[in-house]
């Protein structure tokens, strides 16, 4: 959808606001539709992100970026569960690793627009 409306940064942001908006209610609403919607909603910037490297990369540069990229995010990937436990074992609230979650969801915002930033002064200099 977002590439059919041509949307990619309105659909992220708005799967990473109502992402991590269900992981703040996850410790006092219902649970099971809390967890339902985050299963629907976690897919929606999902193809968007995995597209982003692609769209700055040169194709003779590609294979080596998106090594490193997928060796970067399956680094991050394994790495952030411990720091989620850390919250939990610092401030002995099962919910802080939702917390912590939640916000790791709303720097991504910061983040996709840093990256945009950055990215349109790349595409005039490659051009």
């Amino acid at each position: 959808m977002a590439q059919k409306f041509r949307r990619p940064n309105t659909f992220m942001t708005l799967g990473f606001i109502l992402f991590g908006s269900a992981m703040l209610l996850l410790p006092f609403g219902s649970a099971i539709p809390l967890i339902i919607s985050m299963g629907i909603i976690g897919g929606i910037p999902a193809g968007s992100i995995m597209a982003m490297p692609a769209a700055v990369l040169r194709p003779e540069n590609r294979a080596i970026g998106m090594g490193l990229f997928w060796t970067i995010y399956y680094g991050v990937y394994a790495s952030l569960p411990a720091l989620a436990g850390l919250a939990l074992d610092f401030t002995k609230s099962t919910a802080s690793p939702l917390f912590f979650g939640a916000g790791l969801l709303f720097v991504a915002i910061i983040l996709l627009i840093w990256f945009r930033s950055i990215q349109m002064p790349l595409r005039v200099k490659g051009a």
